[in-house]
């Protein structure tokens, strides 16, 4: 039996103004250290009683965090959203009649918070497909996104888990250096309502003619006990290009958004090899309308019904109707609102 590996080294992520403490932390720190030394000063036990819990409760609210923010950043939050609620800014109303664009003639996508400033672009992905790029102007990020699966680590050996593991270590690896234009990769799961409708669609689709009828009845009373399944469990590889550390080979391959685009299909195009060594499996790289897609079930969990569906129609050679995915133009909510703890849309 192997041991199991520990792997380390990489610099940690510093967000505060000494460390990780904020300024308001860093303020109640010293504010405590004073309250401490009071008590000596004086010379006095009636002082300590009182210094000593006012001490111990600042630095308590200093360095314990709850659910990874400070106490400083939890009130923060709070007057924050309270300032947003009352003057109505927790609101968003989507541009359903926005002015289309001068240049494309199309809709621009609507989505509420940080994500207003994301474009859905389109590339080729060098195989005859296209690529869907969420692109970011503001921090200047290009990202692709695969729908990915894996065999899991419960259920093998040590050996094989360290094997899997030491395969996905050395995979990001190969991409966590100064010089990488790849600034982010992310793996994000999530869980959607299922009623079954695409596993029927295949069957159907896949049901030989020649059948016998017994099998088939029993296939159908099998696929309506069975088939529907409380949820379906997605999960996304995302990575993501920084157009200023691929400025050159942006600009080699003919700069602007077309240039950034191509280099990172260039880049997700090597990747290929080093995830299957990993044991990750590319089902697709998301097409614009399979990006659009991921936001608005996001949103509307409950559109995944109706989208698996008309997805599974789409496979068929001979279907008219609309393409699998969704615009990109509808990937935003009509309407949301964030209240405590939760977003309503």
């Amino acid at each position: 039996m192997s041991q199991p590996a520990t792997y380390g080294g990489w610099q940690s992520e510093k967000s505060g103004f000494i460390g990780r403490l904020s300024g308001p932390g860093f303020a109640m720190v010293a504010v405590a250290s004073v309250a401490a030394l009071i008590p000596f000063n004086l010379g006095s036990w009636r002082a300590a009683l009182v210094c000593v819990p006012i001490s111990l409760l600042l630095l308590l609210l200093a360095f314990g965090r709850v659910m990874g923010l400070s106490a400083d950043e939890w009130i923060l939050l709070a007057v924050r959203h309270q300032i947003a609620v009352a003057r109505k800014h927790n609101i968003f109303l989507s541009g359903a009649f926005a002015p289309r664009s001068a240049k494309t003639g199309e809709q621009p996508m609507d989505l509420p918070g940080v994500l207003a400033r994301q474009r859905i672009l389109e590339a080729p992905d060098g195989l005859g497909g296209r690529l869907g790029v969420a692109h970011d102007p503001v921090a200047g990020t290009y990202t692709a996104i695969a729908r990915i699966t894996f065999p899991g680590l419960a259920l093998v050996d040590t050996d094989k888990q360290a094997s899997r593991v030491a395969a996905w270590a050395q995979f990001l690896r190969s991409y966590c250096t100064e010089d990488s234009p790849i600034v982010r990769i992310a793996v994000h799961q999530r869980c959607l309502p299922d009623d079954g409708a695409a596993l029927r669609s295949w069957t159907t689709r896949h049901l030989a003619p020649e059948a016998p009828a017994a099998a088939v009845t029993a296939l159908s009373e099998l696929m309506e006990g069975a088939g529907p399944a409380a949820t379906t469990r997605e999960t996304y590889l995302s990575v993501t290009l920084s157009s200023s550390r691929a400025r050159l080979a942006i600009k080699g391959a003919g700069g602007g958004q077309v240039g950034a685009a191509a280099v990172l299909v260039r880049e997700v195009g090597t990747m290929h090899a080093a995830l299957s060594t990993a044991s990750l499996q590319v089902v697709e790289w998301l097409t614009p309308r399979g990006v659009a897609q991921a936001v608005r079930t996001a949103y509307e969990p409950t559109a995944q019904l109706e989208l698996a569906t008309r997805n599974a129609a789409a496979q068929n050679p001979d279907w008219t109707g609309t393409p699998a995915g969704v615009t990109p133009e509808l990937a935003g909510p009509a309407y949301a609102g964030d209240q405590h703890g939760h977003l309503r849309a």
